[in-house]
């Protein structure tokens, strides 16, 4: 049996504090468990600061951007025009030569390699193939989630996509194990490995935890964070429901407000829908909130809204980490629209809320809520505490610790 050193290296995409929380969250809490983690990614100063509270807990190499005048990013720049999402313009051989260095003055046992699509995959496998490493992948979003009108996919399977799917799914192959963020993801790359494993994305137990109920002045509806677009994640259900109670007299803008932290502005689409409701003013439109403050408003919420849509041809197997934190601070939660999927069956297991299929389904629960508000100043959350604490980031630094302990012996 191999004496397990707990040194692993990731190569990744990109890594906080400008993107990428999975993996800064997962280096916290490995190094709980006396793990080592050195991580080699794209340096992200074009992405933005979001997870300054994740940086301290790895050794961190980024690497620079290639250079603008770059025959490279030219080529890059052609292929992202068939991509669903962008690629860090990184300097690949710099990459793959740190990540040698890396190993060659470190006893590091093990490679893991995350990303959102296949950069860096093909580094991290030559470097695991060249030091015979064990390799272990970790895909947070994959091409085949997404719709694709079919001109576009025509377009980006001949120019792109179809090269890269088959690049990725040979690495996926031959490595010790592949991890992803859902069911639907788990099931679609096991054909590609057999030991593919989920590991949810979740939520900081140091951050998001439940506390007694408080009261507020005014019955708050939350959503924290941006908007996608409305086939996406479409709130009619709530903007309806709030047109139905106004007009039973039960709400006026003065008492119920839906706050919405998505950055001072609203999308047109929102607004087009708010007006057809006839709901604005009672929208409360702010900016967007530092992260460390986003656990206090969550918990100052009377519902936490977290938005879905029902489409047969929209993105498969989402998982958003809002719901995690959401289940976490155990305040009750209005899925609009229903999922009818993993959304819809994580809310019922927990028994965290409602997820509204029907207006009439939302109308009811937030009438329900309201009420109570109305009589005691606050509302009480219902989530099973137990059956969402394996969404803690700290027990998935422990799935992820086990699988690198088994890869390790399994490789040996």
């Amino acid at each position: 049996m191999p004496n397990i050193k707990k040194n692993v290296l990731l190569i990744v995409d990109t890594f906080p504090p400008y993107a990428a929380p999975r993996m800064g969250y997962l280096c916290k809490y490995l190094r709980h468990l006396g793990w080592k983690t050195f991580v080699v990614c794209s340096d992200g100063l074009s992405l933005g600061k979001y997870s300054e509270n994740l940086v301290g807990n790895a050794e961190v190499h980024f690497i620079p951007l290639l250079k603008k005048n770059s025959f490279g990013i030219f080529i890059n720049r052609i292929k992202q025009r068939y991509a669903t999402h962008p690629v860090p313009f990184c300097d690949e051989k710099e990459m793959e030569q740190t990540a040698v260095n890396l190993i060659e003055h470190n006893d590091i046992q093990l490679i893991l390699t995350s990303s959102f699509a296949t950069f860096p995959l093909p580094i991290a496998k030559r470097v695991a193939d060249r030091f015979h490493l064990p390799l272990i992948v970790d895909l947070r979003d994959i091409e085949e989630q997404w719709p694709i009108p079919p001109l576009k996919k025509r377009i980006r399977r001949f120019f792109y996509f179809h090269y890269r799917q088959h690049l990725r799914n040979k690495i996926l192959r031959s490595a010790a194990a592949v991890t992803t963020v859902s069911e639907w993801h788990t099931k679609f790359l096991s054909q590609y490995n057999k030991n593919t494993h989920l590991i949810f994305n979740g939520y900081d137990p140091e951050l998001f935890f439940s506390q007694a109920p408080r009261k507020t002045d005014q019955f708050l509806l939350v959503h924290p964070g941006t908007f996608f677009r409305i086939g996406i994640r479409s709130p009619e259900h709530l903007f309806a429901a709030t047109q139905i109670l106004t007009r039973e007299g039960i709400i006026t803008p003065k008492s119920y407000r839906i706050r919405l932290y998505c950055g001072g502005t609203l999308t047109e689409d929102w607004r087009v829908l708010a007006e057809k409701y006839q709901i604005m003013p009672f929208l409360d439109i702010l900016d967007f909130i530092e992260g460390g403050k986003i656990p206090q408003i969550m918990r100052e919420s009377s519902i936490l809204l977290l938005l879905s849509n029902k489409n047969p041809n929209g993105p498969r197997g989402i998982m958003t980490s809002k719901l995690f934190e959401y289940l976490a601070v155990n305040r009750p939660i209005l899925l609009t629209r229903s999922d009818e999927d993993c959304l819809e069956k994580t809310m019922i297991e927990c028994n965290a809320g409602v997820a509204a299929r029907s207006v009439q389904e939302a109308t009811d629960f937030i009438r329900k809520q309201y009420l109570f508000w109305k009589e005691h100043g606050y509302t009480v959350g219902t989530t099973d505490l137990s059956a969402h604490k394996n969404f803690s980031r700290e027990e998935q630094a422990k799935q992820f610790a086990a699988l690198f302990e088994k890869a390790i012996k399994d490789f040996s």
